[in-house]
């Protein structure tokens, strides 16, 4: 077992390629579980039932993700970026994670959105409201990364229209981050 499934929180048997996934990451969603004190589902739970499909460090090659997915083990994630096709790094670890916390109204989404972006230690969070489960993708992106700094709504949701029930001041926030 790797030294950062030591937390109390986390365990190796809630991902599918726990190995292939950076210290950090592990160590950034234990954080996160401590500081937002709900249950957190990853990948899959304990027992193996599956919950979000290739949701932690999936293979370089694969077809679940796009090209520069930050999911990709194997990968060089900044020159993929850049170049805008694979570039294979022997030993690269996945650097993102999809999960959910039992959240379905869409306001109480939004406010677990902003209390992700006050623990201030991922890179990147997607917030994916139209999910099977809603959920969010958290990532630690390098600061080189081209797409450093970027939040995320999901593909299915305009950035500047608002979510259900998303208050007049949700909307002005996503407006002055965009």
């Amino acid at each position: 077992m790797l030294a950062e499934f030591n937390h109390p929180n986390i365990s190796s048997a809630e991902f599918e390629n726990p190995h292939k996934m950076d210290p950090e990451l592990v160590i950034g969603l234990g954080f996160t579980r401590d500081w937002i004190k709900r249950p957190m589902s990853f990948t899959q739970t304990v027992s193996g039932t599956v919950i979000h499909p290739h949701g932690d460090a999936v293979d370089v090659w694969s077809k679940s993700h796009s090209k520069g997915s930050l999911h990709k083990y194997d990968c060089e994630h900044i020159r993929t970026a850049e170049v805008g096709s694979v570039v294979r790094a022997p030993g690269a670890l996945g650097l993102a994670q999809d999960w959910d916390c039992g959240i379905k109204d869409p306001e109480e989404l939004f406010d677990m959105y902003l209390t992700l972006e006050r623990l201030n230690y991922w890179e990147g969070i997607g917030l994916y409201p139209h999910w099977n489960r809603p959920g969010f993708h958290v990532d630690i992106r390098s600061q080189e990364h081209p797409s450093a700094g970027q939040g995320g709504f999901g593909s299915k949701v305009d950035p500047t229209s608002p979510l259900p029930g998303q208050t007049g001041n949700q909307k002005l926030l996503i407006k002055l981050r965009m």
